[in-house]
């Protein structure tokens, strides 16, 4: 018996390696497997505390959000119509699933009082499953 640092490519014939990777693609999952819902967590600030619990009770009780985090005061800098602003707001996590975000979007765009309100998505990828699971049902119509 060799060792299998002896082994070479030349030691498998091409067509019994090209049907074992043939074989291969078949059993791996294509995109068409993965799941129907994702959990995302979605970004947003808002410019007082009372206006963003009343919108973050909105988005649980209407099921867009399982869960909404509404952190202390942070200072933004940025620039709006070509002026350098300094502005005090809260930043807001919402954790959802991909199949209300589209809705939750919508609920932020029409509540917000910015004319361009931060919103931005991320996947989340991996995590505690049980939560992740219950992000799910606490989005579930």
């Amino acid at each position: 018996m060799r060792a299998l640092a002896e082994w070479t490519w030349n030691d498998y014939p091409d067509s019994s390696f090209t049907l074992q990777a043939d074989n291969d693609k078949k059993n791996m999952p294509s995109s068409t497997d993965r799941p129907v819902t994702q959990p995302l967590l979605m970004l947003t600030t808002w410019p007082d505390r009372e206006a963003a619990e009343r919108a973050a009770e909105d988005w649980v009780n209407k099921r867009l959000a399982a869960c909404v985090n509404i952190l202390p005061r942070m200072q933004s800098i940025y620039c709006w119509d070509g002026e350098l602003q300094h502005g005090e707001e809260h930043q807001i996590l919402i954790k959802t699933d991909s199949r209300r975000a589209d809705a939750l979007q919508q609920a932020i765009v029409e509540a917000h009082p910015y004319e361009c309100p931060e919103i931005i998505r991320l996947e989340i990828s991996g995590g505690h499953e049980p939560y992740l699971n219950w992000i799910t049902t606490g989005t579930s119509a």
